[in-house]
């Protein structure tokens, strides 16, 4: 993903509600205000700094992350 903003768009295509989580140690976490539903689909627009990202769903304590909800990211420089 090239830095600086982006607009992600996150549908539940699941049967069973998710979040969604764009962390980077140094940069600080992105995240939903609110659980998606099933077939619900919500937009988070964030200015991202280049960096490595973990994408994932938190729900569960991390079990749908550890299940596999989850993926690395490379924000690269313009």
């Amino acid at each position: 993903i090239q830095a600086g903003p982006i607009v992600f768009t996150i549908t539940n295509d699941g049967t069973e509600p998710h979040d969604f989580w764009f962390a980077n140690d140094l940069v600080g976490s992105f995240f939903l205000d609110e659980n998606l539903l099933p077939g619900e689909t919500a937009t988070l627009s964030v200015n991202l700094p280049p960096g490595t990202y973990t994408a994932f769903c938190s729900l569960g304590d991390g079990a749908h992350a550890a299940a596999g909800e989850q993926a690395t990211v490379e924000v690269v420089a313009e």
